[in-house]
């Protein structure tokens, strides 16, 4: 479908309910896989699971200790990836919903984690921090898989496939690796020229993999082409 196709399709929708369960921003939301469930994470230290059909809050678990952020569905529901919003502490936890026990911590950060990505086919995943590190990690092995530098702020994320993981870098820089051979560095770098103080704050590729849609820390988006780089 195309982009006009789809905003105009856009246009038809309406809100069909409305959740109030936190005093506070949300700053993580998430669908799982078959798109039954929906999580939220938020900066009042909760999590809330709701059942997508039913339009219902399922489960609240508070994370007091840690904070919470960024949460993403594994493919092991209902199990969860979060990032802390704790001053000193930026491990991502590996969750489980169902009785509220992590099951690994992922450490090697050494400032907040701001982008989280799970891969669509795998047990592996991509975070981005404020260290300017984008690194490489597995479920099953709570060692980093790989370091990946960037000039900035990251944004990472993967194509629908698994195939691809992008990563954008301040607001001037965007890099697509192939996930079986990311030692090789960037197949493709996409530069550009930009005088605003803005920062990407975060990344997504279509399912056709045809655009890049890039979130800013200002009042704009920018949509990418992904194969030209042209905005």
């Amino acid at each position: 479908m195309a982009v006009n196709e789809v905003v105009q399709s856009m246009t038809s929708w309406s809100i069909a309910k409305v959740f109030k369960d936190n005093t506070s921003r949300i700053n993580g939301l998430d669908f799982d896989a078959r798109g039954d469930f929906m999580v939220t994470s938020s900066d009042d230290e909760t999590i809330h699971l709701y059942d997508v059909n039913s339009a219902k809050l399922r489960k609240t678990i508070h994370s007091k200790r840690y904070g919470v952020s960024l949460i993403q569905f594994t493919h092991h529901i209902p199990s969860v990836l979060c990032a802390s919003r704790h001053p000193k502490d930026h491990a991502i936890r590996y969750l489980s919903l169902h009785d509220n026990h992590y099951l690994r911590f992922f450490e090697g950060h050494t400032q907040p984690v701001v982008s989280l990505h799970m891969a669509p086919s795998s047990d592996t995943f991509i975070s981005g921090g404020m260290d300017f590190e984008c690194r490489l990690w597995d479920l099953r092995n709570k060692a980093c898989q790989a370091i990946m530098k960037t000039n900035g702020r990251p944004a990472v994320s993967y194509d629908a496939d698994g195939l691809i993981f992008i990563i954008g870098c301040g607001n001037n820089q965007v890099k697509l690796f192939d996930s079986r051979n990311y030692s090789q560095g960037p197949f493709a770098t996409f530069t550009f020229a930009s005088n605003q103080p803005v920062e990407w704050t975060n990344l997504s590729i279509s399912h056709d993999g045809k655009y890049l849609l890039l979130t800013t820390n200002r009042n704009n988006i920018v949509l990418m082409d992904a194969f030209q780089g042209n905005t």
